[in-house]
């Protein structure tokens, strides 16, 4: 791209997208260290933007450390990417363990027939044409709307623009099209206090100056054209 020629380690598709990028650098090299693949990522994302529109996970490792994150997080944003724990007991969840997931259960709100619609399309900012990034303050009302949905007695209230928690009778009214925008709706507007004759009024004066100018402005090209022998 752009005369740029790079060879990635490993790319992962999805229904012929690249979703994941990984990453790898030698163990063996002292300067090729888990924050350089780091760096190499953000090289990329400079050089070849067009492979990461898609994009919905990066994965940086140096052989010995593994780490994830997304597009925009930055270095102390990634997680470290945890080994598999120890195969489970064939008894696993009949005692102990089975507690846990009822204890878990139980601080769960049952929303069975329930769907919950997030539209974050005005939450963040542009990274460029095609890809938007989220601030952590931005993530975290994600993630709070969310547990508070889900977890027994969160605080959780549609609010028009952003979230709705719509039933599989509204979601079926829509023909199943589970587009956000179509269930959350769009914020009310905040009343200015101008009324709308004052305004209308407001618009007209306005448009009738610009019209006025532009008026003036075409005689004025007229004449000049006409000095050098243009008629119009």
């Amino acid at each position: 791209e752009d005369n740029h020629k790079r060879r990635l380690d490993i790319i992962l598709f999805v229904n012929g997208l690249p979703l994941v990028v990984i990453e790898l650098k030698n163990p063996a090299a002292k300067k090729a260290d888990i924050y350089a693949a780091f760096n190499q990522l953000q090289t990329y994302k400079k050089q070849i933007p067009s492979l990461f529109t898609y994009n919905s996970l990066l994965v940086i490792s140096d052989g010995l450390t593994a780490k994830a994150g997304s597009l925009s997080a930055e270095y102390d944003r990634f997680m470290e990417w945890k080994t598999p724990s120890p195969s489970p007991s064939p008894w696993e969840g009949l005692g102990e363990g089975g507690d846990k997931d009822k204890k878990r259960k139980k601080k769960e709100r049952d929303r069975s027939g329930e769907v919950l619609f997030i539209d974050a399309s005005e939450l963040g900012y542009m990274v460029n044409r095609r890809n938007r990034a989220f601030a952590d303050e931005d993530i975290a009302k994600i993630v709070d709307t969310y547990h508070g949905w889900k977890k027994t007695g969160g605080h959780y209230q549609d609010i028009k623009g952003f979230c709705k928690s719509a039933t599989l009778e509204e979601i079926q009214k829509h023909k199943f099209v589970l587009t956000p925008g179509r269930y959350v709706g769009i914020p009310d507007e905040v009343d200015d206090g101008v009324s709308f004759e004052e305004k209308m009024g407001a618009l007209t004066t306005d448009l009738a100056a610009q019209m006025e100018e532009g008026l003036a402005l075409d005689e004025e090209i007229k004449t000049q054209l006409a000095k050098v022998g243009f008629e119009i």
